[in-house]
């Protein structure tokens, strides 16, 4: 099984036959949502979809060929967690199934307490909200959407140097194990 990171684009390609065909798609989330279309035809057998999986867990990919054949393929998708400085504005974003939805988005910092915050609609069916982190630590992003689910998003904060020792660790780690 193929893993991934939410909202990051996912590139699958599978390997067919004979270029020229038209292969239906279906991609289903982990909340029983799907999207439908057609492969693209990469032109030397193989065939491709581009989505950018939105929630984490189990998503699945299903390609009908034209002689009734299907194959399915499983990406488990895990939370993203991105590291930033304190004092650094960031932006997290989501993608929903259309624009002007009522997608609310709470911040949980690493007191424990809440903030909530204002949610921009790009009009294309993903929104993001922007926030400055004052304290280091893990935050949590709780987002909200029409139809009751949730999802979740990480942001690590810390110092610049923090971040500079952590990857020197890693480093010489990594360098210790492949020597």
């Amino acid at each position: 099984m193929l893993v991934w990171a939410v909202n990051k684009p996912l590139r699958h390609r599978i390997v067919a036959e004979a270029p020229g065909l038209l292969i239906y798609v279906r991609i289903y989330s982990p909340l029983g949502l799907f999207w439908e279309g057609y492969a693209t035809d990469l032109g030397d057998g193989q065939y491709g979809v581009e989505f950018t999986p939105n929630t984490e867990g189990t998503w699945v990919i299903e390609y009908s060929f034209p002689d009734g054949y299907r194959v399915k393929r499983a990406v488990r998708v895990l939370p993203s967690l991105r590291l930033v400085n304190r004092g650094e504005t960031v932006r997290m974003y989501v993608n929903a199934e259309s624009p002007g939805l009522a997608v609310s988005c709470i911040a949980i910092k690493p007191d424990g307490s809440e903030e909530a915050l204002t949610v921009v609609d790009e009009g294309n069916g993903r929104y993001y909200v922007e926030v400055t982190p004052d304290l280091t630590g893990l935050w949590a992003f709780k987002w909200r959407f029409p139809d009751g689910h949730t999802l979740l998003q990480a942001l690590l904060v810390g110092e610049p140097t923090a971040y500079q020792d952590l990857i020197y660790e890693i480093y010489k780690r990594v360098s210790r194990r492949w020597a």
